[in-house]
């Protein structure tokens, strides 16, 4: 267990997180505290102590030493375990290192909230200015994973025209062979404009109902739950 008070309390590294960092029982390294204060001479170890909760809800003792303890006491420890324990005092005094803010103090707590107002304005912006690139690369990916109604039928093994009038009894396809809106709604669909050219070279736009992957897994998926009706070539 680390304790970091105010900025008056000097920053302590508990005797259970060395123990768990050096992976040596928490015994032993109390054990070993008690040694180096006895070996310093500077006064008995009640001042480093410390408590802790354990998992079964019992107050338990420890110590919490300073920096200069822990480097002392880190000296009879082998080189692998002074270095995780010296990473770890350098992430804490990095974060202590961090301003904090007063919220007691009004002026710092706008300009506090002003700071994150602007972060999230900036991200808003951020997201506004990347959505149409993303709705973009989007619909080019689903265009790639596209497969007209005819062609899907095909790779299932059924006729074209006893695949769309099953999913017209599904409700799926309207009479004029276009999706539902809830179908375009949740992705299953895409409606497409399309042109060509007809016999006299004129070209003239029409709309062309396809299925995405999404749609495709939905449809086999109804197809199963039907009881993989026989929709095989056409008569």
């Amino acid at each position: 267990m680390t304790v970091v008070n105010s900025t008056d309390t000097p920053l302590t590294m508990s005797s259970l997180e060395i123990a768990d960092l050096t992976g040596k029982n928490h015994a032993d390294v109390m054990r070993d505290i008690k040694k180096m204060v006895k070996a310093l001479g500077e006064g008995g170890d009640s001042r480093f102590a410390g408590s802790y909760v354990s998992a079964q809800n019992k107050q338990l003792p420890c110590f919490d030493l300073p920096r200069r303890e822990t480097d002392i006491l880190l000296t009879g420890y082998s080189t692998p375990m002074r270095a995780v324990v010296i990473d770890r005092w350098r992430e804490l005094e990095a974060q202590v290192a961090k301003p904090v803010a007063n919220l007691n103090d009004p002026a710092a707590l706008r300009g506090l909230l002003l700071s994150y107002t602007e972060q999230v304005m900036k991200l808003e912006a951020k997201v506004a200015e990347d959505e149409p690139k993303v709705d973009y690369y989007s619909q080019v990916r689903d265009a790639k994973n596209t497969q007209t109604i005819g062609d899907f039928a095909k790779v299932l093994g059924f006729g074209r025209n006893k695949l769309f009038k099953w999913l017209r009894e599904q409700n799926i396809l309207m009479g004029d062979n276009k999706p539902q809106q809830r179908h375009i709604d949740e992705g299953h669909f895409r409606v497409l404009d399309k042109t060509r050219k007809d016999e006299d070279g004129k070209k003239f736009t029409y709309t062309q109902t396809v299925l995405t992957g999404k749609g495709k897994t939905y449809v086999q998926k109804r197809l199963k739950k039907a009881g993989n009706p026989d929709l095989g070539e056409d008569d």
